[in-house]
């Protein structure tokens, strides 16, 4: 059984109140919703993923729907196997070089796995937390990890590009990342403004 993770999906986390629920909620329904989709195929994924969103929230935002998805959740994870409290470890994985393949043509050539998908998600996670606190470094290390993980996300790049400006690190290396982000994903013009 696949455990889903609601407050992965908000980006938010495990601790969150209600207002930080619905910001994200909000935030993410903006940006994912299927009418700003540029293609069918976009479409599609961008429905699946606001259906994701809106269950995760539909459950969040209830407290009474919140205390028993925590209560479950947590015995699942207990459950659960090893690689899902990867993250929890303190380690850090080598970061992509400028010679890695700018875009992949299957998720199979990348070697990407579920399990390795599911730590990427949870790294950006993690990172977003980190970077919302300002904890720049660490962010830095979560984004670098969830790149490592699954290189055929553009949205992982991206973030990592913002943080590495923000932290004051190399721009360049930021320019670079928002190049292949929007290489991979060119009709996402939030891509395109994070390069601006």
């Amino acid at each position: 059984m696949i455990n889903i993770d609601y407050y992965e999906i908000l980006e938010v986390p495990g601790d969150a109140d209600e207002r930080m629920i619905k910001k994200a909620y909000y935030r993410l329904a903006k940006e994912l919703h299927p009418d700003k989709a540029s293609s069918h195929d976009e479409a599609k994924v961008m429905k699946k993923r606001f259906a994701q969103i809106s269950a995760a929230y539909n459950i969040l935002k209830n407290p009474g729907k919140r205390d028993e998805y925590r209560r479950r959740h947590s015995q699942s994870n207990r459950e659960s196997t090893p690689t899902a409290h990867v993250l929890n470890a303190s380690f850090r994985l080598p970061v992509c070089s400028s010679a890695d393949p700018i875009v992949m043509n299957s998720r199979q050539k990348f070697g990407l796995t579920p399990e390795k998908s599911s730590i990427a998600r949870k790294a950006y996670t993690r990172g977003m937390q980190c970077y919302r606190g300002k904890q720049f470094g660490k962010a830095i290390e979560f984004f670098e990890t969830a790149i490592h993980n699954n290189g055929t996300e553009p949205s992982y790049y991206i973030r990592l590009g913002l943080t590495l400006i923000r932290a004051k690190k190399s721009a360049v290396r930021a320019v670079d990342l928002a190049q292949r982000a929007i290489k991979m994903d060119p009709y996402n013009i939030s891509h395109k403004l994070a390069l601006a």
